[in-house]
């Protein structure tokens, strides 16, 4: 899987890319409790759903040890799709991907540091996780240097914004021009 992390003193930045499930794991199948079945092929949200749910569920087993929970460590997911005029900036991560492609790419937040712990960095164990129990689908292609370069830019103009506030980390998603959802 072609994936990047770039991190500051305060904030990770993990992005990927991978192809939307044809169909949605339960939270069971991946080992926690509640659920989220679905018999459609899955979209954008419900993807970045189950991809917060794992890993909150492996960033909690640090946080308990502190007495916190996982919903408020800030952690986030932006799943990014294809620029519906292919001048997005990432758009190399996409390569030949049209605009009504299943492929997306997504980057993931996670806080250094919370409720006086540091927080594991948990995105590469979700994808294994979830590549593991069958969602095989969330493969990705391999990419070029220039998609690469492009993607470092980007995280580094991310992690920048993020100490400037919720405002500026909006404005740098839409300076990507991708059309993206959000997920906390």
């Amino acid at each position: 899987m072609s994936s990047l992390h770039l991190y500051d003193i305060r904030n990770h930045l993990f992005l990927t890319g991978f192809y939307l499930p044809l169909r949605s794991l339960s939270v069971s199948e991946i080992g926690g409790h509640g659920g989220f079945d679905q018999q459609a092929a899955p979209d954008d949200e419900s993807v970045g759903q189950m991809l917060m749910v794992t890993a909150k569920q492996r960033t909690e087993r640090r946080l308990r040890s502190v007495g916190r929970d996982a919903d408020d460590a800030g952690l986030q997911t932006w799943v990014l799709a294809p620029s519906p005029r292919g001048m997005g900036r990432l758009q190399d991560w996409f390569r030949s991907a049209q605009p009504d492609s299943r492929y997306r790419i997504a980057i993931h937040r996670t806080p250094r540091r919370y409720a006086g712990c540091a927080l594991p960095l948990v995105w590469d164990e979700v994808y294994d996780v979830l590549s593991i129990k069958g969602a095989s689908a969330l493969r990705s292609v391999a990419v070029t240097p220039t998609a690469l370069r492009s993607g470092v830019t980007a995280l580094g103009e991310g992690l920048s914004a993020y100490p400037r506030g919720a405002e500026a980390v909006v404005t740098w998603a839409d300076s990507l021009g991708h059309p993206y959802t959000l997920i906390v």
